[in-house]
């Protein structure tokens, strides 16, 4: 007997994939939360909500594969946490994103400084042939959720993600005034 597929199974394989560092298919309790306060800080809105986090903060070193992961965001958001959001369309790839993270992270401490992080634009910036680094300058001081002036993986993610939409917003409006200078040149 198999059972009926998860409808949001792939924002989990994303999400569980983001949390899944070492890439070996498990994640900590403790790590899933984690990645929940980053995503949200105000993670635990209500009263159901905050007793299951309690419960597995108990259990925060057990290992979770894939499929008890769905089942634990599914008891969450059935406990009423609503702020999960997918991520979607991203055109640097994840390996992309871990490699650079990796590369640039020179001490290796898990996290990219100040210095690690113009090494990763400028790596990104050539890979991708950007040449407006403005947004994504900005997106990578954005997303610093802890202000510790570094970002760990889940942050820099987060930056390229903020920063594609910035870049997409910036070309959206350039191409509606160049819609509108032909508009003007047609009149």
């Amino acid at each position: 007997m198999t059972s009926a597929p998860n409808k949001n199974e792939d924002e989990y394989a994303e999400m569980f994939e983001r949390i899944d560092r070492e890439a070996d298919g498990e994640v900590y309790i403790r790590e899933v939360l984690d990645f929940m306060r980053t995503m949200n800080s105000d993670f635990e809105q209500t009263k159901e909500v905050q007793e299951l986090l309690h419960e597995y903060r108990r259990r925060g070193d057990k290992i979770l594969y894939f499929p008890e992961f769905m089942e634990m965001m599914d008891a969450v958001r059935a406990a009423g946490w609503t702020r999960f959001k997918p991520v979607k369309g991203q055109p640097i790839a994840e390996k992309d994103m871990r490699k650079v993270f990796n590369l640039v992270d020179l001490d290796k401490d898990g996290s990219i400084s100040n210095l690690e992080l113009k090494l990763s634009l400028k790596y990104l910036g050539k890979r991708y042939c950007m040449s407006n680094m403005g947004p994504w300058q900005q997106a990578m001081r954005e997303a610093d959720c802890n202000g510790d002036g570094a970002l760990s993986f889940l942050e820099f993610q987060d930056a390229i993600k903020m920063a594609e939409e910035k870049v997409l917003a910036l070309a959206k409006i350039e191409e509606n005034k160049e819609n509108q200078r032909a508009l003007n040149e047609e009149e």
